[in-house]
């Protein structure tokens, strides 16, 4: 049963999880059921019903309870990320289990790895994004996570899995929230959300926000707004319209995080090597990544009776933006007799053979320094059209129940910029970089006159058919299949420089047996397929190759505990990725390899076991290799054996503190490993993460005249409580992202 009264005083108890959770589902026996045992409590506080998740997986596209779906989906809704105080989707996606962060174009651009494998893209209501931004949470409803190969509803994937945002729509009924914040390093956040409905057949929804941020890094900018708009009418009760428009916009600078010598220690990051602070920025202070982004979207939905129904959508995405770094390009060592001083201007005779050749740091006395150029793309504009079709439907044959769908998608987009490169260090005009006494001295200036116009293209097709069959009560199948068709090309002035074209068909298959009315097993096998990159041989001619291919074999076991007011699931998994390109032969063709395996332990429970909390444990052992073209294998550059994530909230349900809530969690990320470049003579460890989070917060009424049941809700919240110093995933020792350090939260919002 879902509670639809406001969030302010009524909540019902559910027998379902209340919480995000990796396969958070409600099933229409489990409420059913309910209805007639749960107790209604008036409370001030939290409404329950919002840490819940009703929604169609995305491995499947079909409306399947929990227990029999034989697929591995997590689901993290708005109220955590308001409860937590989450401010990106790399910090929310450590409530699934499995995900890590990445590096993200520093820090400019989403990215994350799921299950041992990097993401290739991002998706937002099912919708391959084609820009390049940051998500901004303020309009999200929720967010979904589908482990493993999810190439049967979203096409061109990795095998890993697919992160997919969906933001949010009218209500049924007025809500009124919004909510002001600030944080450590002047962190200043604003947010609006008001849903209405105008008639029985018409609703709307208007969302705002606004940051304007710093940082622990020097002179950090942040700044970020947003506004989205939506729209719901039925032009009758068989058929429903939305209309969606959102825009954003964003700045931040590039931050390529520090860098890691040869020490005679062995590999060594600089800021344990020479005491450097997680504060200190090795790039320039003009370094910006900045987004200009639109994008509209039309829904229609047709029901035809109690069993089918169709759905078209549509999409225009258009977005400007530009981005300039100071790139790293080099570290070396030099001793202290060397022709450079502590700002990193040559003062004498200087060999540069030592920036190629470098050295290793053995003495105390021996001095670091980095070469830094300056380069990026200018007047990015990238335009997508989007659309998609889906016929669903139920239906009995054979003596057996049947849920099935249909559905084709289709994605043309296309993006022009032009890349420049400008001034480099070179330790007279503008100083090498120094890590004892930095001086900022490349310069900014660079022109685009004359420089070529690089234009990608990209067309994607694909038709897909999904079946989920009740063999028994007890048993069910699901079979999937889709066909894929892909094409791209990067010109440049015109001349083709690399192309893409395959096409192919991946196919899934699940099994999922009840053992009891609260116990499930099930198996599934599905794959993924991507394009490889082919570049133009000698003669100008383009080969047509065959694309990457990944597959996967999974075993779960999924259970109800506390009499449904929480879900567990432990899963097994085995994926392997092949035809991976890894160079060219001597007459131009592809050497193929077998790319990354990855193998791996899940485990999730979640839900409330009692009244007013939230409780959530992940686990994951990840056993991620690469192999070369020899078949040697090493353990996977970023990827962590082992995660684990335990978040806790309670709220008083009544008494004297009725309204007081208190959360903690502790999230673990093992030693991950950099693959040795240039001069490093083996693997750099990155270390440990250790995060605890704490937030308490206290609801109260709002004053009659702005709601007869509305609450408004005063919060702290600290994040990074013990000061751990961290390095996230990087993919070159030159570019190792630095952890966030502890930060405070003050907020004040209303829900009315």
């Amino acid at each position: 049963m879902r509670n639809t009264g406001r969030n302010a005083v009524t909540v019902v108890i559910l027998t379902v999880p209340t919480l995000f959770n990796a396969n958070a589902q409600t099933t229409n026996t489990n409420e059913d059921e309910a209805a007639d045992s749960v107790e209604v409590i008036s409370v001030v506080g939290t409404n329950q019903s919002r840490y819940i998740v009703e929604a169609k997986d995305g491995a499947s596209g079909l409306d399947l309870s929990f227990l029999e779906n034989p697929r591995n989906v997590s689901f993290i809704p708005e109220q955590l990320v308001l409860d937590r105080k989450i401010t990106t989707i790399e910090e929310a996606l450590r409530n699934a289990p499995g995900v890590s962060a990445g590096d993200g174009f520093g820090g400019t651009t989403d990215d994350f790895f799921i299950r041992g494998f990097r993401r290739n893209a991002s998706y937002r209501n099912g919708f391959r994004r084609n820009s390049v931004f940051k998500e901004n949470l303020a309009n999200v409803e929720y967010t979904q996570v589908v482990k493993g190969p999810a190439a049967i509803t979203y096409g061109q994937v990795e095998p890993g899995g697919v992160v997919d945002v969906v933001t949010k729509r009218p209500l049924s009924e007025q809500r009124i929230a919004g909510e002001l914040r600030y944080g450590s390093f002047n962190d200043q956040f604003a947010l609006f959300d008001y849903s209405q409905p105008i008639t029985d057949d018409l609703a709307v929804r208007l969302v705002g926000s606004t940051q304007d941020a710093e940082s622990f890094r020097d002179f950090t900018d942040i700044k970020r707004d947003n506004v989205a708009f939506s729209a719901r009418y039925y032009l009758a009760d068989s058929t429903q319209f939305d209309f969606a428009y959102e825009w954003r916009e964003e700045a931040r600078p590039l931050d390529r995080g520090t860098i890691a010598i040869e020490t005679s220690q062995g590999p060594q990051v600089i800021n344990e090597l020479l005491d450097v602070p997680f504060s200190q920025r090795f790039g320039s202070p003009w370094e910006i990544g900045e987004v200009d982004y639109q994008i509209a979207e039309f829904r229609v939905l047709h029901t035809f009776d109690d069993h089918w129904n169709i759905e078209a959508n549509i999409a225009r995405e258009d977005s400007t933006g530009n981005d300039l770094q100071s790139r790293p390009r080099a570290a070396f060592v030099v001793d202290a007799e060397t022709n450079i001083n502590e700002q990193g201007f040559i003062t004498g005779p200087f060999d540069p053979s030592v920036i190629v050749s470098g050295a290793v740091y053995d003495d105390p006395t021996d001095r670091v320094y980095l070469v830094k150029r300056l380069d990026g793309s200018r007047n990015r504009e990238i335009t997508a059209d989007l659309a998609n079709i889906k016929l669903r439907g139920d239906f009995a044959f054979a003596g057996m129940e049947h849920k099935v769908i249909l559905g084709a998608d289709f994605i043309d987009a296309q993006e022009s910029r032009r890349f420049t490169i400008g001034s480099q260090t070179d330790g007279v005009t503008a100083p090498f970089h120094s890590f004892i006494s930095p001086v900022y001295a490349l310069s900014d200036a660079f022109t685009v006159d004359d420089r070529p116009l690089d234009l990608n293209t990209r067309k994607d097709y694909g038709v897909y058919a999904n079946l989920f069959t009740n063999v028994t009560e007890n048993v069910g199948v699901l079979a999937g299949l889709r066909y894929s068709d892909t094409e791209s090309e990067n010109f440049r002035d015109g001349v083709t420089r690399s192309q893409t074209a395959a096409s192919g068909v991946v196919p899934q298959l699940g099994l999922s047996y009840q053992v009891t009315e609260s116990i499930s097993l099930y198996s599934s096998y599905a794959e993924s397929f991507e394009p490889n990159i082919v570049i133009p041989d000698n003669e100008g001619l383009v080969r047509e190759i065959d694309p990457e291919e990944g597959e996967q074999v999974e075993l779960g076991a999924k259970a109800e505990l506390f009499n449904g007011r929480a879900q567990a699931s432990v899963a097994v998994y085995q994926i392997d990725k092949v035809n991976v390109v890894n160079g060219l032969n001597d007459d131009g063709s592809p050497i193929f390899i077998d790319g990354r395996s990855s193998e791996g332990v899940e485990f999730s429970l979640t839900g409330q076991p009692t009244d007013g909390m939230n409780v959530t444990v992940s686990y994951a052992y990840t056993d991620a290799e690469d192999r070369d073209a020899q078949g040697n294998t090493r353990q996977a550059e970023s990827i962590a054996d082992t995660i684990f994530n335990v978040y806790a909230s309670y709220e008083f349900q009544g008494g004297q503190l009725e309204g007081l809530g208190l959360g903690a969690g502790y999230y673990y990320e093992s030693d991950r490993v950099l693959d040795p470049e240039g001069n490093l003579s083996a693997q750099l460890n990155l270390g440990d993460v250790n995060l605890v989070d704490l937030s308490a917060w206290y609801s109260v009424k709002a004053p009659q005249m702005f709601s007869d049941d509305g609450t408004i809700r005063f919060q702290l919240a600290v994040k990074n409580v013990f000061e751990d110093e961290y390095y996230g995933a990087g993919f070159t020792v030159l570019r190792i992202p630095v952890g966030m350090p502890r930060t405070v939260f003050g907020s004040v919002s209303f829900d009315f």
